[in-house]
């Protein structure tokens, strides 16, 4: 227990720390504790990327890091957050939800085994021949490996999703309040409202918390920084940089957020002779080279430059043709074809095309559906009958609805080809989100302060008692993760193993990895592993 609220304390204001290396390159650069937090995040998955290309991530490298990140933070000598009471609210509250949390479904399949795969070896050639997963990379996976530390090993890789939580809890909350006390009711703080709400209502559980949460939160967050910029009518460098930033590491973490890059376009578009092309240059370098080590890094993984296509990927020697169906096969995955009860009247080719799927996608999901829809809602038309919100009078800005819309539709395109409710989180939210702005506005006579504190109090509670309920062991604040068992065989190079699951009656969960130790993989029969120049593994198709 000690370790767990050392480390999760000392984490926190490390992450922050690093995130305020921002100031060393930027003059005048000044934003919200909570945004030194996430670009903080960003900076760790630069570091841990780039010196995976050299060596293997050791627990004490990683440490040695968050050190830094934290002599930093006290150095600047800003401890303004500790003054405030909301910080310590939100602090505990996502502590409770990691708390002997169950790890979501794709943890012990990939999650866990590519951080293990990460730390124990610099960076394989042809490791997306490990296991489907790898071949398009996240980056969030990166920034879990630079969380395995002394002591607690890989217990709180996990823990980057809490923080996160924290930071965007922490600055949406911040925002309200501000803008309540000086009676601004604008946009965007019935964004605000609607999704901190929603956050702390919905996603009570840490095991939904995958790679689709820590989306969806950065994604309202660069929305709320776009509908503030579009508020006062101008943006200046310092939230161009973090906005950028955001942007770039969406569609690096999740190829389905790939619409806020449009997004960009549409920024720059709009304020284009507001930044200056050489600011723009410098403003870009960070979000330029982290594009840049993740094609790398795609490259070396894959041997295709981004995306793999016929035209991207490279006759090198770790390539594997097989990873360009693999495309085609998540979409029958995540389509429902392998639970359609009439799957033997149609082929999977047919079943995907020409929206055949979407009877039984909307059967299969509806349930899923409207807990998201009544988790938006629910304040905010508890809200209504306290007359908080009437009837619009004035017209919203045509530019707000070009924001949410560009951002809907391009999302809508993606999301076709992988139609997970998981995936389209943000994409549901600000759907309803402008159904609801359109007809109604903030009643500034009926909202104050004092009942919006009441409402989030009496949503933590709602939450943090569910949590409560969940824990089995109060003494063990780390997941349950399921035991290993594994198969062993020899490869051509001396003291690296191959390792395939063995399920000894644990389930379905008994078929992943879980913490097999270097290397796991899903196709033991079918991968031959050699060791390269400068002693870099490779790992090829029989």
């Amino acid at each position: 227990m000690i370790y767990f609220i050392s480390y999760s304390i000392f984490l926190f204001f490390s992450v922050i720390g690093i995130g305020k290396l921002t100031n060393l390159f930027f003059k005048n650069f000044k934003i919200q504790e909570p945004l030194y937090g996430i670009l903080g995040l960003i900076y760790l998955t630069i570091f841990s990327t780039v010196l995976h290309f050299f060596l293997s991530l050791s627990e004490f490298i990683n440490l040695s890091i968050f050190f830094i990140g934290f002599l930093f933070f006290l150095f600047n000598k800003d401890f303004s957050l500790l003054k405030k009471t909301d910080f310590y609210i939100f602090f505990l509250f996502s502590l409770l939800l990691f708390f002997d949390h169950k790890p979501h479904e794709d943890f012990g399949y990939y999650h866990l085994p590519y951080v293990i795969n990460f730390n124990s070896e610099k960076i394989i050639f042809g490791f997306g021949n490990i296991a489907d997963p790898y071949v398009w990379n996240s980056l969030w996976l990166n920034l879990l490996a630079i969380f395995n530390l002394p002591i607690v090993k890989y217990k709180l890789i996990s823990l980057p999703s809490l923080l996160l939580l924290v930071y965007v809890l922490l600055y949406f909350f911040d925002y309200i309040k501000v803008n309540l006390g000086k009676k601004r009711f604008n946009i965007s703080v019935t964004f605000s409202i609607f999704f901190i709400f929603y956050v702390i209502i919905k996603f009570s559980r840490f095991s939904s918390y995958g790679i689709d949460i820590p989306s969806l939160l950065l994604i309202s967050t660069l929305f709320l920084l776009l509908i503030n910029i579009y508020e006062l009518n101008k943006i200046n460098n310092t939230q161009f940089y973090t906005i950028i930033c955001i942007s770039l590491f969406l569609p690096l973490i999740k190829l389905s957020n790939f619409a806020v890059i449009f997004i960009l376009f549409l920024i720059l578009m709009n304020f284009k002779y507001t930044i200056s092309y050489p600011k723009l240059l410098k403003i870009s370098t960070v979000p330029i080279f982290l594009v840049t080590i993740w094609i790398i890094q795609q490259f070396i993984y894959t041997g295709c430059i981004g995306f793999p296509t016929s035209v991207t990927c490279l006759n090198v020697n770790w390539f594997n043709n097989d990873i360009l169906n693999l495309g085609h096969k998540l979409e029958i995955i995540n389509k429902g074809y392998s639970n359609f009860k009439y799957k033997s009247t149609i082929l999977a080719e047919n079943y995907i095309e020409n929206f055949n799927w979407i009877s039984h996608w909307f059967i299969r999901t509806k349930t899923e559906l409207s807990e998201h829809l009544m988790a938006i809602l629910v304040v905010p038309l508890l809200m209504s009958i306290f007359s908080c919100f009437k009837l619009r009078r004035n017209k919203i800005k045509f530019e707000y609805f070009l924001l949410f819309f560009v951002y809907i539709i391009f999302s809508l395109i993606i999301l076709e080809k992988s139609p997970l409710v998981r995936f389209g989180l943000a994409t549901l939210f600000l759907i309803i989100f402008c159904l609801f702005i359109y007809f109604l506005e903030i009643n500034f006579q009926k909202l104050n302060r004092k009942l919006f504190f009441s409402l989030i109090f009496l949503s933590l509670v709602y939450s943090s008692t569910k949590n409560i309920l969940r824990i089995d062991n109060f003494n063990y604040p780390y997941p349950k993760y399921i035991k290993s068992n594994f198969e062993t065989k020899k490869t051509s190079v001396n003291n690296i193993f191959l390792h395939k699951p063995v399920n000894k009656n644990q389930g379905w969960q008994g078929f992943l990895c879980w913490n097999t130790p270097f290397i796991c993989t899903y196709k033991f029969d079918n991968i031959i592993v050699n060791r390269l120049n400068l002693n870099y593994l490779i790992i090829s198709k029989k």
